[in-house]
């Protein structure tokens, strides 16, 4: 019915906090407003799980429903339903992703050990958020990286005034040695090759380039993505769809502000955007 718990201090998958609130929603609870139906589990929808409970005598009453709980159960049958839930989206390498109207992709220049490490939520929450924004499509241009991937980012970054220089390299100096290396006619080759060893040996210390440089363990853990701005709007251009950049920047604050995104950076290089590397980047724990 339920993949994970919903409610306060629980997983609060948004396919999941929908489910929930639309069962709740069929059940009259005293002094309680119905519920918007968003997927975010907010504090109205922790206040009704809560009043819920408190009607039907359960305790404790603690705002949160787990999969085949005891809350759950009653919640099924006093709704009169016993199938809400549609089957799980199956992620193998994915490229093309398309449910409740929002198709995701992944761009054509990832190789499927990037796109079959991205979870059935992380896709879940890019819909979610697009949807509120009106958006049709969106395109993940980037997830996990390997030392040697992340190496030219660093230097790109490095070189580029315009783009937004990583902070570990800034202040281990990696950057300094990078235009050490680029004024004595060293090969990018080799500079990218002094980068990666870098990277190897801040990781073994605990510091960490970029959240897309770990290892897969620790991504798995949390999903990091970049949605690319160019390659969506040419998404939408293609399908005839509206494009609409702000609107999505304001969702994914939103998401992130109620905790269903652990981390949003804006580096879109509009108004407002905290750098210029042309993407929405998100992180989401799982």
């Amino acid at each position: 019915m339920i993949q994970a718990s919903v409610g306060r201090a629980g997983r609060n998958l948004p396919s999941d906090v929908r489910v929930i609130q639309q069962l709740l929603n069929k059940i009259e609870i005293p002094n309680c407003e119905k519920l918007v139906v968003d997927g975010m589990a907010g504090v109205k929808t922790g206040y009704r799980i809560e009043a819920f409970q408190k009607m039907i005598n359960m305790r404790p009453a603690d705002g949160r429903i787990d999969p085949n709980g005891a809350t759950l159960k009653s919640l099924l049958g006093r709704a009169g339903t016993t199938n809400s839930l549609p089957a799980k989206t199956k992620l193998t390498n994915p490229q093309n992703l398309e449910t409740d109207g929002v198709t995701v992709r992944f761009n054509s220049a990832l190789s499927s050990e990037k796109t079959s490490v991205v979870s059935s939520k992380t896709i879940d929450v890019i819909k979610q958020a697009f949807t509120a924004a009106g958006v049709n499509y969106a395109v993940i241009t980037d997830t996990i990286r390997m030392p040697e991937q992340q190496a030219k980012h660093v230097y790109n970054a490095a070189v580029d005034s315009g783009k937004a220089q990583y902070s570990a390299a800034r202040k281990h100096g990696v950057n300094d040695e990078i235009h050490k290396m680029i004024k004595a006619g060293q090969s990018r080759a080799a500079i990218e090759a002094m980068i990666v060893k870098k990277i190897e040996e801040l990781a073994k210390v605990g510091i960490r380039m970029s959240k897309h440089c770990v290892p897969l363990s620790v991504y798995k853990e949390l999903n990091v993505v970049d949605i690319g701005v160019n390659s969506t709007k040419a998404a939408c251009g293609a399908a005839k769809a509206t494009f609409k950049p702000a609107a999505i920047t304001k969702e994914l604050w939103h998401l992130k502000e109620n905790g269903v995104i652990a981390n949003f950076i804006d580096e879109t290089g509009m108004a407002g955007s905290s750098a210029n590397n042309g993407a929405w980047h998100i992180e989401i724990k799982q």
